[in-house]
């Protein structure tokens, strides 16, 4: 539906959409080889289990936002919902769906 059918069928509003997770995707995956890069450091002890723990003067790596807390993950994908939704309600964009799709026959 966001590819062809919704807006002017030009799909920007489902690129906007991959365009702002994929930013976070990049952070994301950019602090995951970055701690384990920092688990190989002398200093790193590194148990069975995967988790870690480390003295000294070591830098961990900073995390993104997104992962600070269940909340910041939540309001980055409601916050990123919002592109898709454009000013509409859920029920709204329900109702544009289907309408759409009863174009081609199909009812759900």
């Amino acid at each position: 539906y966001f590819m062809h059918l919704d807006g002017d069928g030009d799909g920007q509003l489902f690129m906007r959409y991959f365009r702002k997770v994929n930013v976070v995707r990049q952070e994301v995956m950019t602090y995951a080889r970055e701690v384990e890069e920092f688990k190989k450091q002398p200093g790193v002890v590194v148990a069975a289990d995967g988790s870690y723990r480390w003295q000294g003067e070591l830098s961990h790596p900073k995390k993104p936002a997104v992962l600070a807390s269940a909340e910041a993950r939540d309001a980055f994908q409601k916050d990123s919902l919002k592109i898709l939704l454009n000013g509409r309600t859920e029920s709204e964009l329900m109702d544009e769906i289907q309408t759409a799709y009863a174009k081609f026959g199909l009812r759900f």
